[in-house]
């Protein structure tokens, strides 16, 4: 037997309620936060920029980070380096 909440509501209603509900939350979970992740980042490009050196590449920031102690992947750090040609 169907509840009174949803014998008052038309099925096309309920559906493009809940799409809309997760449009809305996956809007919110992907805004720019600012945090913790773009502290990561910015920590990771600062080496590399400023020193511009062949040697301060994805393994070397990768192992400073620990040492900051922040927990990312050495292909994380990879990823979000800038490619030099």
């Amino acid at each position: 037997m169907p509840s009174l909440a949803a014998a008052l509501v038309k099925r096309g209603t309920l559906v493009r309620w809940h799409r809309s509900g997760f449009r809305r939350y996956w809007r919110w979970k992907s805004r720019a936060g600012g945090g913790a992740a773009d502290q990561r980042r910015a920590t990771l490009f600062d080496p590399a920029d400023e020193h511009r050196k062949p040697t301060v590449g994805a393994p070397r920031i990768h192992g400073e980070l620990l040492k900051l102690g922040f927990d990312v992947a050495q292909s994380n750090v990879a990823k979000y380096m800038v490619k030099r040609y």
